[in-house]
Order: C-alpha cells, then structure tokens, then sequence
C-alpha cells in the first residue's frame, strides 16, 4: 500500500465479512498519505480492533482489504485487491 499523494480517502469498515451486510459500521472520509494509516486512524477513533472487510476509495483508485486487524505498529490484512477508476 504504497505512499499517495495527501488526498481524502473514504474509508468503509465491515465488522462481518457477511455478505448479508450491505451498509459499513463505519464509514468515514479520513486524509492520509497512505492506505494503511486512513485505515487505522478511523479504526482507532471507533475502537475496532478487527473488520471482516476494510473498503477504502479514492479519486482514482478503490482497495478491498480482508480480515483486518489494528496493532500497535500499524494494520495487518489479507487478501488486498485493488482497481483503478480511471479510464
């Protein structure tokens, strides 16, 4: 998850990796650098410490991380996929 430019990112967390959950327990817009520190900001404002599913958007790109966890030294995850929205 490399360095971005200083830009929002949205930030959607799934507490369940259920597919029979449709809206996020957490959806906010946070400004980072990078990936990794959006998510764990908004994670640790709410006190989650694990999400089944991590959706992260921004201008140009959108992330899914899966299984997702919050430590000290940062986040860990499985599974990453990533898109570009650009033409």
């Amino acid at each position: 998850m490399g360095i971005l430019r200083a830009q929002p990112l949205y930030v959607h967390i799934f507490i369940s990796d259920s597919l029979l959950d449709v809206e996020p327990d957490v959806s906010e817009e946070a400004a980072a650098i990078s990936v990794s520190a959006a998510v764990r900001a908004v994670m640790v404002r709410h006190d989650i410490t694990s999400a089944g599913v991590v959706y992260v958007r921004s201008s140009d790109h959108e992330m899914w991380l899966h299984d997702v966890s919050v430590s000290e030294c940062g986040i860990s995850y499985d599974f990453p996929v990533k898109r570009s929205l650009g033409a």
